[in-house]
């Protein structure tokens, strides 16, 4: 709700609540990179029809599991770490 809120009478900074959790930069790096862009109207956009022979050559896969995501606390970033005390606003 960061890039949106504000436009809906919502509080942009409302996420601020989770800053410290485990996943916030994780989320804040998702949403600034690949959800945000993703309402753009003038965005030159494949058809779906595009990414299906894709999706099929992925899920049609003998799955593979890795036994350290078994591990208790193991998490893998989705994004390489940034410097904490840093806010990251993504493109504006």
């Amino acid at each position: 709700m960061y890039h949106y809120a504000h436009f809906i009478g919502g509080d942009r900074n409302a996420r601020e609540r989770y800053r410290g959790h485990q996943w916030f930069d994780d989320a804040a790096y998702f949403c600034e990179n690949y959800d945000e862009n993703c309402f753009d109207p003038d965005y030159n956009w494949l058809p779906m029809e595009h990414f299906a022979p894709m999706l099929h050559e992925v899920f049609g896969r003998e799955p593979v599991f890795d036994r350290r995501r078994r591990r208790s606390g193991w998490r893998g970033p989705l994004q390489p770490r940034r410097d904490p005390g840093k806010v990251h606003r993504g493109k504006q």
